[in-house]
């Protein structure tokens, strides 16, 4: 980014690199604002300074004191950005000669997002596609009491049964989407739980998540009982149909789960993400608020993970959101710990989708309520046996590669 000049209270600076795609592209002009500290909030883009260089990205987690920013293209955070380091709020972008307010960017988004959706849903019913939307900017919408999104919102998953997915994939090509084709030496699996598709238009990208179950295990392996027996999975999704109720977003009926079900989901999309992400946190805060969470209403989230032998899964969740928040409401859990979860790991950035593959592997290993001398066992199947090859692998080619660039560059 330019130098900037600090004495006005609104000024320009131009935007360079990728990390804030879609939104902010290469040599964009930013139209900044000067804000105090308090008057800053969550998803606001902030530019700060930071090694010498000034960087604009997006306010993921804040406090008194300091803030966490991250790229919205980027799968790691800044780390402590403080408050003296703050420049300003992008409140506007200049791109060839036009001015881009972000509010009404964000509003066209989100409208031609909903009408995706509703497209889909309307189908869906037509079609005798039983659904649920498990996450994505309609369940935003409701939760946000129908206030502009004050960010890009790229993906909604849905969770239909395998036998409509002939049904559903027909849809979707018809209106224009494709299937995102895998990397099948990571994901060999992935089709037996989830599929999905991708449209691009002429300003936005748009992703559909189909699941078949609630994913919270590893995609890379289609086989984990020896840590996660499958028929609870299978009586699992079974309850989430049955667990469901309507509400109503911009005049389109939306099938959702119910709270109880629907923070236990979030939950475990939080384990599966190895107890990362802020905003993953946030919007379980967001939701818990809004239905007005007691202590009774977290006991039964409790009651339906002991059902499903899951509590070990989400208690550590639950610690991280308690910690986060303050939140008094949460009751004390006794957690199992994974060696390879911090107490801050919501503050820590993902790595790259490999290293959390063997972390997310390692975690269900430490946190499964099923016996160790069960648990051992996994070892001894094939897949995952494949898994630690291909890993193997993959770290060696790695080693290699890097090996060849030294050598390369002497």
């Amino acid at each position: 980014m330019d130098k900037i000049i600090p004495n006005l209270k609104i000024f320009t600076a131009q935007g360079f690199g990728n990390s804030m795609l879609p939104l902010i592209k290469n040599n964009d002009q930013l139209i900044i604002k000067k804000l105090p500290f308090n008057k800053i909030k969550i998803n606001d883009i902030v530019v700060f300074k930071k090694n010498n260089q000034i960087i604009s990205h997006r306010v993921v987690y804040k406090t008194k004191n300091y803030l966490y920013t991250q790229g919205d293209n980027n799968h790691f955070n800044d780390g402590k950005i403080s408050k003296n380091q703050i420049i300003g709020k992008v409140e506007k972008i200049q791109r060839n000669k036009k001015i881009i307010n972000l509010k009404e960017l964000y509003l066209i988004q989100a409208t031609n997002y909903l009408n995706q959706i509703s497209n889909i849903i309307n189908l869906f019913n037509k079609n005798k596609i039983d659904y649920l939307i498990l996450k994505g900017i309609p369940v935003y919408l409701y939760y946000q009491n129908y206030s502009i999104p004050q960010m890009i919102h790229y993906d909604c998953d849905f969770l239909i049964k395998k036998k409509d997915y002939p049904k559903a994939k027909k849809i979707l090509i018809n209106l224009k989407y494709q299937e995102i084709k895998k990397n099948i030496f990571l994901e060999t699996h992935n089709k037996e739980k989830e599929v999905s598709f991708i449209k691009k238009t002429s300003s936005w990208t748009i992703i559909i998540d189909l699941h078949f179950e609630p994913v919270f295990l590893m995609t890379q392996v289609s086989q984990l009982n020896n840590l996660y027996p499958k028929k609870l999975i299978e009586l699992m999704t079974n309850d989430f149909y049955q667990n469901k109720k309507e509400i109503t977003v911009n005049n389109l009926k939306i099938n959702i789960l119910k709270k109880h079900y629907f923070i236990y989901y979030l939950l475990l999309h939080y384990f599966h993400h190895n107890f990362k992400g802020i905003q993953r946190l946030n919007i379980i805060n967001l939701i818990t608020k809004k239905e007005r969470f007691g202590k009774n209403d977290w006991l039964k989230v409790l009651k339906i993970a002991n059902k499903y032998k899951t509590s070990s899964f989400i208690k550590l969740g639950l610690f991280l959101l308690k910690k986060l928040t303050k939140n008094k409401v949460i009751p004390k859990v006794i957690i199992k710990k994974s060696p390879f979860v911090k107490n801050n790991s919501y503050l820590l950035s993902e790595q790259s989708r490999i290293k959390e593959g063997v972390i997310r592997f390692l975690n269900i290993f430490f946190l499964s309520e099923e016996p160790f001398f069960k648990k051992i066992l996994i070892f001894l199947n094939p897949e995952i046996i494949q898994f630690i090859i291909k890993i193997f692998k993959i770290k060696l080619f790695s080693f290699f590669s890097n090996r060849l660039k030294k050598i390369q560059n002497l």
